[in-house]
């Protein structure tokens, strides 16, 4: 089950982070958003836009979730390598993104 909605409006991708209640940026949802940037390039879209609830776009980085891999250094190292490859396809995105 994918934590991106995506929403067609002609050449122009919606990406819509769904991961309620806020849309904390835990590793699932970080690689989900990466693969549907992917996705909406490869389907040859002109630009992308990123949005999120009626309420709030995104609470950030999921604390709690960090927090709770205590001393995992795996898990750690493997939650902020999700964080920074999101980070990367919106940061070289060969089409605009807003």
């Amino acid at each position: 089950m994918s934590r991106v909605e995506v929403v067609t409006h002609g050449a122009i991708v919606e990406l819509r982070l769904a991961r309620a209640p806020v849309n904390a940026l835990d590793p699932a949802l970080c690689r989900d958003l990466r693969a549907a940037i992917d996705a909406a390039v490869i389907g040859e879209a002109r630009g992308i836009v990123l949005s999120g609830g009626p309420k709030v776009f995104s609470a950030g980085l999921d604390v709690p979730y960090l927090v709770g891999l205590g001393e995992d250094r795996a898990a750690l190292t493997a939650a902020w390598q999700a964080f920074f490859a999101a980070a990367r396809a919106i940061a070289t995105c060969p089409v605009p993104v807003a």
